[in-house]
């Protein structure tokens, strides 16, 4: 099909006279969403996109263009086919920016060194905000107006959570000279932070790393089994830990006696969106659409739910598709993956703009390793 996606694009435009008789904006719409189609069969030299990939983004463009024909013929308010809209726009720039990585003309070692200076730089505006200096708030603030936010170890990322997630999903990066001596500030600000998610994905980012080394030097070591142990163990931990020590769950998880521990917290959120996305066969197999809330405030703090929430079973089947098949030779890139898929159980990495661009450059590294190395 990749041969002629560019041509049936071309061919269908021209008759998507969608929007309510609007006939530019029907033609507007089609061409953003045939860029969509288009853009996972764009393949540089020797470079093929992953299946489950391809499989994903046409299955966003199907969902899209349905909230388009939903609109058209008045079955859903415009608002929500905004929504729908504005949503298909965040994938069309990831996979723009995955095209980039997977085809980028620099080294391995040169990536390394990029995402590790982009780390350094947000270790050094958390040790400067924690003397009560705004160095990047204050020079901005000399051209426009700018919300000041708070001097409490957040570098550019909003909160402490999000900077330790964006620390912990470049920490693998850090396992080389003389890079590595800034681990330990990096280990530093994660114990200052408290913040659970993140720092049990850094462990078992640091054991993904860690494992060919030991496999080497013990060559009867099964590094499939030990993967498996790693992660099941570390789960295990996770979970006691979740349920007897992290304040947001453990309240909801220790109400057992009532009968709903979907009492408050993240784990309310989780609940309402599985009652919703489990309502009946068509949203559980498709999913309820991009763009479309769980109904409360703030996200889910659950990426691998919100997937299943907004595409189905389909969607996150292929997300974990293209997740169980990413090369690994890149040991760096694959442990930094590893980090993101953990993250993104108990929180938001592919929500925050920083986060997720570095997600996205690690998976063009994975998987341009299957075709040449940088």
């Amino acid at each position: 099909m990749g041969r002629y996606a560019l041509p049936i694009a071309f061919l269908v435009v021209p008759f998507a006279l969608l929007s309510g008789g609007i006939v530019h904006k029907g033609h507007y719409h089609a061409f953003l969403l045939s860029a969509l189609f288009v853009l996972p069969f764009i393949e540089g030299t020797g470079k093929r996109v992953s299946p489950y990939l391809k499989g994903f983004y046409f299955h966003v463009m199907c969902l899209t263009t349905l909230a388009a024909v939903a609109y058209m013929v008045g079955f859903i308010h415009q608002r929500l086919f905004n929504m729908a809209f504005m949503g298909m726009f965040y994938f069309l720039g990831a996979g723009i920016l995955f095209q980039a990585a997977l085809n980028s003309p620099l080294s391995r070692r040169s990536w390394s060194n990029v995402i590790c200076v982009a780390a350094i730089l947000q270790i050094c505006l958390a040790a400067l905000q924690s003397l009560g200096l705004g160095p990047v708030q204050w020079f901005l603030s000399k051209f426009a107006r700018v919300d000041p936010g708070s001097m409490v170890l957040v570098g550019t990322l909003g909160n402490k959570g999000f900077l330790v997630m964006y620390l912990a999903l470049s920490m693998p990066f850090f396992f080389r000279r003389p890079w590595c001596w800034f681990i330990l500030p990096m280990i530093a600000l994660m114990a200052l932070s408290n913040t659970t998610t993140a720092t049990i994905a850094a462990i078992v980012g640091a054991g993904i790393w860690g494992l060919p080394l030991v496999s080497k030097k013990f060559p009867k070591f099964n590094r499939k089994w030990a993967y498996t142990a790693v992660v099941m163990a570390l789960v295990v931990l996770g979970g006691v830990y979740i349920a007897f020590f992290d304040n947001d769950l453990s309240k909801s998880l220790n109400r057992l006696p009532r009968g709903d521990f979907l009492v408050d917290g993240r784990a309310l959120k989780w609940g309402i969106a599985l009652e919703q996305v489990s309502s009946n066969w068509p949203s559980m197999i498709f999913g309820l659409g991009p763009g479309v809330g769980w109904g409360g405030k703030g996200t889910l703090h659950n990426e691998w739910l919100t997937a299943w929430h907004l595409f189905g079973l389909i969607g996150l089947g292929l997300i974990m598709g293209f997740a169980l098949n990413i090369s690994r030779e890149n040991r760096e890139a694959f442990a930094a993956f590893i980090i993101a898929c953990v993250c993104g159980v108990g929180s938001l990495p592919m929500h925050l703009a920083p986060s997720a661009f570095l997600i996205i450059i690690v998976a063009g590294l994975c998987e341009r390793e299957k075709f040449s190395h940088g």
